[in-house]
């Protein structure tokens, strides 16, 4: 899960946008030991990710629609874990204006908390 952020960093990447990692059950158990029995939260998965990818910079995909507070709950699950930002496209535009700014919003204060 955390492979796509170590190539990019071997690779001299600034910058790489991936996906929040998942955890599927039944892929996990085709993984190598110790992979098959990993058990990480959300947000170990996503520090893993981070730590993975050294100096290069992590920035985590919005993905398909999803509800306003669990869009933010992902958003904040990413901040927690030191992703440098979030790049969510159809979780805006699939909203209503009104909708999308108020969302924004609230993504944006909750944001500040962990700016350097």
């Amino acid at each position: 899960m955390d492979s796509a952020g170590r190539v990019a960093n071997e690779l001299g990447a600034d910058l790489v946008k991936l996906n929040m990692p998942e955890f599927d059950e039944k892929k996990m158990e085709q993984c190598p030991k110790p992979y098959n029995t990993l058990k990480l939260s959300p947000e170990e998965a996503v520090r893993k990710v981070v730590e993975s990818a050294g100096k290069t910079m992590v920035l985590i995909s919005g993905g398909s629609k999803i509800s306003d507070e669990d869009l933010i709950e992902k958003a904040r699950i990413c901040m927690e874990a030191g992703v440098a930002g979030l790049i969510f496209g159809r979780n805006m535009w699939q909203r209503k204006h009104d909708d999308a700014l108020q969302v924004t919003d609230r993504i944006k204060e909750m944001m500040m908390d962990y700016s350097a």
